[in-house]
């Protein structure tokens, strides 16, 4: 599905430090890094990708993404509101 995902998973690993006062997990720290990294192609990013399957009319095809998406959402919901 993604090139180079496992790489980028470890890297995501090796570089999530939990925030002070954070209620996320490690796993849900790496899924935000692993959605906010770039890689060599941005067509072939977590972000890119996952973007792209969200706008897919074939429900289906999320089959594969609903674990990390799962994850990410659980981690995004547990970050604080910010005003602009």
């Amino acid at each position: 599905l993604i090139p180079d995902l496992e790489k980028n998973l470890q890297a995501a690993r090796r570089s999530s430090m939990k925030p002070r006062h954070s209620d996320l997990t490690d796993d849900e720290i790496a899924a935000v890094r692993l959605y906010a990294m770039d890689g060599d192609d941005p067509n072939c990013s977590i972000s890119t990708q996952l973007n792209r399957w969200l706008r897919s009319e074939d429900r289906k095809s999320l089959g594969p993404w609903s674990s990390y998406l799962n994850l990410l959402l659980s981690a995004l919901n547990k970050l604080p509101s910010v005003r602009t």
